[in-house]
């Protein structure tokens, strides 16, 4: 048996010297090629760190270790203060509603009229108030700070501060705002997309879904709508009617702000054309997200 082992060794050593060291070479780029596409050699973090030194307001940056869904984030900057940086994302990152409904609620549409319904969201009524909702309360908060910052690299995580964000009522109806909250992740206000954006056209915001954004956020719309009453939504229906909607408006979308809207229990908006909207949106308040977040850098320490 070491004698057949011997021979194999030496077949194997005559067959290895007959590689060209061209060919030896080109195999292993090649193998270093693909492996950097799979990411196994892609740093996590920045070589050099991200530094407000660096940009300035109005800028579009990347910051390495932020991703969602697979893609990778880039992020206008807003505004400097000292060595932090006010970051938006420069896309809309996905589609989902301001706040999930309960099981009472849920229960209150399935008990009553679909016409009656819709129309007793409309004014003070025991209906819309049973669906009041603030910044504080919504599910949308929760799923930024959860299961959206989860996707970073815990480097970045880190560097994200815990913000004092205020929440005043809607400046033309007088809605209640809610309290103030403190968080990683937000979405905008009504000030606040009215002061760091200098025009309607600088707000348009592009949504490029993937297919499986698109079927999940078929399957929640589908479901709410079920919830709702209103059976003719599918989930099969959603992306190609959104893929057909956004050829149309090329990719741009709606994107929510946390203000309050017209009644306590919608959001604020801006639309595809960059206007600011406090109007209900008739399609159950699903709407694109634009998270933002204070980052540390830093610099100047």
């Amino acid at each position: 048996m070491q004698g057949i082992q011997t021979v194999h060794e030496e077949d194997e050593k005559k067959r290895l010297s007959k590689w060209p060291l061209a060919a030896i070479i080109t195999a292993l780029a090649t193998l270093a090629a693909v492996a950097a596409l799979v990411g196994l050699y892609a740093p996590s973090v920045p070589d050099k760190p991200f530094s407000a030194d660096d940009v300035d307001a109005g800028s579009v940056v990347e910051l390495n270790g932020t991703e969602y869904g697979g893609k990778a984030l880039s992020w206008r900057v807003l505004e400097k203060e000292g060595s932090k940086v006010l970051l938006i994302t420069e896309e809309i990152v996905d589609f989902y509603e301001y706040n999930e409904m309960s099981e009472k609620q849920i229960k209150m549409f399935a008990d009553m009229d679909e016409d009656i319904a819709f129309l007793g969201f409309f004014g003070d009524t025991p209906f819309s108030r049973e669906f009041a909702v603030t910044w504080e309360e919504c599910s949308i908060r929760a799923w930024l700070n959860d299961v959206f910052i989860s996707s970073f690299d815990s480097s970045v995580v880190e560097k994200i501060c815990e913000t004092c964000v205020k929440n005043d009522d809607n400046p033309e109806y007088g809605t209640d705002g809610g309290r103030d909250t403190v968080d990683k992740v937000f979405l905008l206000s009504i000030e606040e997309a009215q002061r760091y954006f200098e025009s309607d056209t600088a707000r348009i915001a592009k949504w490029y879904p993937s297919q499986d954004q698109l079927k999940d956020a078929g399957e929640r719309f589908a479901m709410q709508a079920a919830q709702q009453g209103n059976f003719t939504v599918y989930a099969s229906e959603f992306g190609e009617v959104f893929t057909n909607y956004l050829h149309e408006t090329d990719n741009a979308f709606r994107w929510g702000l946390r203000s309050p809207g017209r009644y306590a229990y919608d959001a604020a908006f801006v639309d595809t054309e960059g206007d600011i909207s406090s109007i209900p949106y008739i399609d159950l308040q699903m709407t694109g997200v634009r998270p933002a977040i204070w980052l540390e850098t830093g610099a100047g320490q």
